[in-house]
């Protein structure tokens, strides 16, 4: 018994309102966001008052040109996550498109 209650204190401080292991969950906040034909610049600042860190390239293809990743850590006393989210843009002040939100990556006790 013990033990659950544990288990039940650390799940509530582990700082997230929602599951972050849920793409469900991540793919609806980062739709409510941005969305193909968005500016770059405004794309970049949605997701970035969310948490995301955005750059130029991907975690894959670091020297990729025209293609923009944008990531984020959630993390609580037993797990961590890293969201990431894809997108391209031919130019830096061009409009997006092709955006993809991949599946959290999680891992902890």
């Amino acid at each position: 018994m013990q033990f659950v209650v544990v288990l039940l204190i650390a799940f509530l401080l582990s700082g997230c309102t929602s599951d972050p292991t849920s793409h469900e969950a991540l793919s609806k906040e980062v739709e409510e966001a941005v969305s193909d034909g968005m500016l770059l610049k405004d794309a970049f600042s949605e997701l970035e008052a969310s948490g995301f860190g955005c750059r130029e390239g991907t975690t894959i293809d670091p020297q990729r040109a025209g293609s923009y990743e944008c990531t984020r850590e959630r993390s609580g006393l037993v797990y961590g996550c890293v969201h990431r989210v894809v997108f391209d843009a031919p130019t830096p002040d061009a409009a997006i498109n092709n955006v993809q939100v991949y599946p959290p990556a999680c891992a902890g006790m």
